[in-house]
């Protein structure tokens, strides 16, 4: 009857031991999770912080371009706000005309005496936008 205690005492003892095994695992393992969780949450918040910079960047990149877009539609608007003329051949002269084709100028150069390139511009027609740049049209054709 001894041998019996003894021998139950001995597997209760095994029992508690080995779950007492058991626990320490678990343990462990729920350690070694908890380490892996937070190296996993540690480089996503440098991902995050990378991420964040990279949309500074972007968000100061399209700053510039829209800046760059704003400069480029004044230059445009200027370009629009000045009158368009055409400069072609006319009766065997040099003739500026406006956006409505009318003839508002007619210039003593004779089409004739002039090259051959300049000729054929002017069979085309020269568009020009301002006064400055068709006067230089024009200083060019004599």
């Amino acid at each position: 009857m001894k041998i019996a205690r003894a021998a139950c005492s001995l597997a209760s003892t095994v029992f508690v031991v080995t779950a007492s095994v058991g626990i320490v695992y678990s343990i462990a393992r729920t350690k070694e999770s908890f380490d892996k969780m937070t190296l996993t949450c540690n480089s996503l918040k440098n991902r995050i912080s990378e991420m964040r910079s990279s949309m500074n960047s972007l968000s100061d990149q399209l700053k510039e371009c829209r800046a760059q877009m704003s400069s480029m539609n004044s230059e445009r608007e200027k370009e629009e706000d000045k009158p368009k003329y055409t400069v072609r051949e006319h009766k065997g002269l040099v003739g500026v005309f406006d956006d409505k084709n009318a003839l508002i100028r007619e210039v003593d150069t004779a089409v004739s005496a002039l090259s051959a390139a300049d000729r054929q511009n002017l069979l085309i027609g020269i568009r020009v936008n301002g006064e400055d740049e068709l006067e230089r049209v024009l200083s060019s054709l004599k």
